[in-house]
This record gives structure tokens, sequence and C-alpha cells, in this order.
């Protein structure tokens, strides 16, 4: 299945017109058509607009069509977002599954550490359980959680929405976005 074919695959599998791509991406109905049909190839900038208005992740752009229904992420092998100057880590829990709705991370803060707020971007639910050190959840300009080991917290249309350490030591937490339903 070509990269074109992915994208109108998933875009009806979620009922969405050309049209509603369009106005959610900014891009036009026409380049959108052309992308489909395999015409053009879409910039890195474009398929990141496309995931964010279909609610899904440019890696399923070029997964295979196999559907994984059990799959095992050895701790080695979990792929791992570094930023050194935003001090976090974060490791995806459940890479390879096709289509969830679900996405787990680990996210490991360091000493000042914080996310940024792309952490739960165009996600509809959030859940996160604090597993060690303490951290703030900053959502919008006014609302502020202190969070610690042991506590958990559920977010409805977490963006955007950001976590910083807010302690002295390392800070980590499991942090599982859910997109709409496929």
């Amino acid at each position: 299945m070509t990269l074109g074919e992915r994208i109108r695959r998933i875009r009806t599998q979620r009922d969405l017109t050309l049209e509603k791509v369009a106005q959610g991406t900014g891009l036009t109905t026409s380049f959108l058509s052309q992308v489909e049909r395999d015409a053009v190839s879409p910039s890195v900038e474009s398929l990141q607009k496309l995931a964010r208005a279909l609610g899904t992740k440019v890696g399923a752009f070029f997964e295979e069509e196999e559907r994984k229904e059990l799959v095992l992420v050895r701790k080695a092998q979990r792929p791992r977002k570094i930023s050194e100057e935003a001090h976090h880590t974060i490791e995806q829990l459940a890479s390879g599954l096709l289509n969830i709705s679900m996405e787990p991370r680990l996210v490991t803060l360091d000493v000042g550490g914080e996310t940024g707020e792309d952490v739960s971007a165009h996600a509809a639910e959030a859940f996160g359980l604090m597993l060690e050190g303490k951290v703030e959840v900053v959502r919008g300009k006014e609302t502020t959680l202190s969070m610690e080991a042991g506590d958990s917290v559920y977010v409805r249309s977490p963006q955007p929405l950001k976590i910083v350490n807010a302690g002295s030591q390392k800070a980590e937490l499991l942090w599982i976005t859910f997109s709409a339903a496929l």
C-alpha cells in the first residue's frame, strides 16, 4: 500500500472529508487529493499536520498493514525521544501497534526538565501516574497541579499541557494519551 493510500484509508476510517481535513491542516483540498493519489510527495511538516488532523501519528502512514494484537516491547528496545535542552526523555511503551487509540509513554524529567506542550497535543484524554519525584502539570496560564509519587491525574482535552519537574531529583511518570476512537 502506498503512502497516499494509507492516508486516504485513515481519513475514510474516521469518516472525514478532504474539506474537513483541509480545514484542520491549513492545506488545500487539491493538495490533499494529490497526496492521496500519490501525485505529490508531502513534506514532513505536511505529514505532521495531517497526522494531527487525523488523530494519529506520522508513523501510522508508514506502518505495515498487518494488525498486531499483541506486541512485546523490551525495555532496551523502547523508542526514545531525548531532549537535552529540555532535560527529558520520553519512551514509547507500545511501539509497533497499528491503529491504537492509546499511547502509553514513560516520561523521565531531570532536575529542571519539562516536556513542553506537545506531551498531550491532539489527544482527547490523558492519564498520568507519578512513579517517582515531584512534578507540576501546567495547563494554560491558570491551572497548575502538583503531583508526587503515587498521585495520578486524568485530563479531558489536555492541550496545551506541559509537565515540569518541580523537585530536587529526577521525576518519572507513566503518561497515557487517548485519541478519538478509531
